[in-house]
């Protein structure tokens, strides 16, 4: 009996902290097709969540908190999909921090994987938004979904650059510790309730995620006065000039940089500090003293 509790029970924080280090190993050494590939894959993936949050939170009759955390636990298929399907997002990658910390990898390797895999989320992230122009998604509901798309899109590309990096501070630590309890769990179902209210919390809260924001800014660029949305209401006609490239990459390159502090520091190397460098130096302390 208590070997199977032992069994079915979550893995420890310092065995997470090991599991994430080999992750790291293994994705930094991934060849250049299989990796972009994946990154295509998470692109999509992600942008399968916008779609979900923006379709049921589209035209909500409710209070905002409760459109706010439905959409947030609509949101989590991304990552879901991400984590259980097999796919590199650039955020949750941002955990590579630790295993060049350990110096398992070089920085060249992981700024090689950053890159590469940011490059080909976008990729994927613009297939999406294509697929779902063409389908003419933003149509739903006589054009309630467009709406929401546009406001959603528009007041992201809207931000200041100072609030867009430190709303993706808060982004990505929600991100990788969503990410982390991921992989405490040993079934789908604790992975799925592990990064649940992470994910929820940081689409509640409205903060920014680069990956995301490749698909929604740029879904709301393509739509932007089309007949059918343009006269609905809850359409944010002053904030629709700043639908263009120039906010765009404004947004991903704050919404970035913030998202790596959030990710590669704020969890990756701190956790590397605790599980890690203070074990090291606890180690090294207790080696000295009995010497």
């Amino acid at each position: 009996m208590a070997d199977n509790i032992t069994h079915n029970d979550s893995y420890s924080p310092v065995e997470i902290a090991k599991k994430v280090e080999q992750y790291g190993v293994t994705k930094a050494n991934l060849p250049f097709a299989k990796m972009a590939m994946l990154a295509v894959m998470a692109g999509t993936f992600v942008s399968m969540g916008g779609m979900f949050y923006m379709t049921v939170t589209a035209d909500w009759k409710g209070g905002f908190g409760t459109m706010q955390l439905l959409g947030g636990l609509c949101f989590t298929l991304g990552l879901f999909l991400c984590v259980v399907a097999g796919a590199e997002l650039f955020t949750g990658n941002n955990l590579l921090s630790i295993a060049a910390a350990n110096k398992k990898i070089t920085i060249a390797q992981l700024l090689r994987n950053w890159t590469i895999v940011w490059t080909f989320n976008f990729v994927g992230s613009l297939i999406m938004v294509a697929f779902l122009y063409y389908t003419e998604q933003y149509a739903q509901g006589g054009g309630v979904v467009g709406a929401r798309a546009l406001y959603v899109g528009a007041s992201k590309a809207a931000l200041a650059p100072g609030t867009i990096f430190v709303k993706g501070i808060i982004a990505n630590f929600m991100v990788c510790l969503a990410s982390w309890m991921a992989y405490a769990g040993r079934t789908l179902v604790d992975k799925f309730f592990g990064m649940l209210l992470p994910i929820a919390a940081f689409v509640a809260g409205g903060y920014e995620h680069s990956i995301a924001n490749m698909f929604f800014i740029p879904y709301a660029m393509v739509i932007k006065g089309h007949a059918a949305i343009a006269p609905m209401p809850g359409v944010p006609v002053e904030k629709l000039h700043y639908l263009t490239p120039g906010y765009l990459a404004q947004n991903l390159i704050f919404s970035t940089a913030g998202n790596l502090v959030g990710g590669a520091i704020l969890v990756g190397l701190a956790y590397w500090f605790i599980y890690f460098k203070a074990d090291e130096a606890a180690a090294a302390k207790k080696g000295k003293a009995v010497a």
